[in-house]
């Protein structure tokens, strides 16, 4: 483990093996006693103290879901598109007898292809949180917008 990393644990007093949701807990516990607004001593020691905390919470954050993307197995491209090609169902065939009239076979619709991503399981997973966040902060700006900033009746 790099001293970065062991760093970061240090600062967050836990220790490697606690879970996500107990190191989130350290995080905040810290947050709570070192925030510069609640800091009445010295607001810039604690604004500095607070910047740490983050950048150590960040960095572990970031180390654990490598480490936990590297864990899992990777297809690969021959593996997807095997997979892709035999998820496709295959036309039955078509018998008739000499006094049914023959019926134009209907082309199958094509299942929709999923596209091809252009990131890894980590990477993707960073884009969904940013796009989750993104649209969330969207719905309450139109929100928002549509509230009246005055109001003539009290």
């Amino acid at each position: 483990m790099s001293p970065e990393i062991e760093h970061a644990y240090e600062l967050l007093e836990v220790t490697p093996d606690v879970s996500d949701k107990e190191m989130r807990s350290a995080w905040r516990k810290l947050v709570r006693r070192y925030h510069p607004d609640l800091a009445k001593d010295d607001p810039e020691e604690a604004s500095q103290r607070m910047a740490d905390i983050n950048a150590a919470f960040d960095a572990l954050a970031y180390h654990r879901a490598k480490i936990e993307a590297e864990e899992m197995p990777q297809e690969t491209g021959k593996k997807k598109e095997k997979a892709r090609r035999s998820a496709k169902p295959k036309p039955r065939a078509q018998t008739h007898t000499k006094r049914e009239k023959a019926e134009e076979p209907q082309p199958e619709p094509e299942a929709p292809q999923e596209p091809e991503t252009k990131w890894n399981s980590e990477e993707q997973t960073l884009v969904n949180a940013a796009s989750s966040l993104f649209e969330e902060t969207r719905r309450k700006l139109s929100a928002a917008a549509r509230r009246p900033l005055f109001s003539v009746c009290h």
